[in-house]
């Protein structure tokens, strides 16, 4: 067995060795002093009062979790929401503090499950990075409101060769605004009115690689994987922006508050 493993591993070495780049001593140098800063600055921030809780999940006989692609709590009931990939159970759980399945659904509907999040009202919201499509759920699982983003570019141009190529979060605003990131292949913000109508959207639509991959800052801000919207600051946050794609959301969202 263990032979059989090394094997694999030789064999797999190229591959890995293909997909990681190669760095300058001056990109070598500027990453170590980066990784230094970030460990003093943790050091030196004050410690948080979290502590771990583990929440096991207690699934039906018959049913297995794959990879929980995002997770939404909602404080009012104390009811967890996660979104998962794998195949021998829903794609949308709502389970109690203690792990127990209150509810599931979406068999069927998703392509790559993304992202969920809940609303103002409790609505249930999710993200298919597949198929750039967002639902809206009531928290009893009734479907409300179905969003095709659309616009998906050539699969080849996707960061991993046609397997992400559509939007990853969602994010709402006042009077039922909704903001949709589709930042897998594309580079852009869309804005919809609460009833699924886009308004606008913004940003450059782009082919793009990897972010894992991209070491200039022109290339990172192209993948958006998430965002969120600050009302104190009247802007939105885009998780993989340059400073220049900030300051042009900024003045795009600055009505929201």
């Amino acid at each position: 067995m263990c032979l059989r493993k090394l094997i694999i591993g030789l064999l797999c070495m190229p591959l890995f060795a293909q997909s990681v780049p190669t760095l300058t001593p001056g990109e070598n140098e500027a990453r170590d002093y980066r990784a230094v800063k970030l460990r003093r600055l943790i050091e030196a921030s004050p410690k948080l009062p979290f502590e771990q809780t583990d929440l096991v999940i207690k699934l039906p006989k018959g049913q297995e979790l794959g990879m929980v692609s995002w997770l939404a709590h909602d404080a009012k009931t104390g009811v967890t929401w996660l979104i998962q990939r794998g195949d021998k159970a829903d794609p949308v759980m709502a389970v109690d503090k203690d792990g127990r399945v209150l509810r599931s659904f979406g068999k069927g509907m998703y392509k790559i499950p993304h992202t969920i999040r809940l609303d103002p009202e409790g609505n249930v919201w999710t993200v298919d990075a597949g198929s750039s499509t967002v639902i809206k759920f009531s928290p009893k699982g009734k479907k409300l409101l179905q969003i095709d983003v659309g616009g998906q570019p050539d699969p080849a141009m996707g960061p991993l060769r046609g397997v992400f190529l559509g939007t990853t979060d969602i994010a709402f605003a006042s009077r039922g605004r909704i903001f949709i990131s589709d930042g897998y292949a594309n580079a852009r913000i869309l804005e919809y009115t609460a009833d699924g109508r886009k308004v606008r959207e913004g940003a450059v639509r782009a082919p793009v690689r990897a972010s894992s991959i991209c070491r200039t800052p022109s290339c990172r801000m192209r993948t958006t994987s998430s965002m969120l919207l600050t009302a104190r600051m009247g802007g939105l946050r885009n998780s993989t922006s340059s400073e220049s794609s900030w300051a042009r959301f900024q003045t795009w969202v600055e009505r929201i508050r």
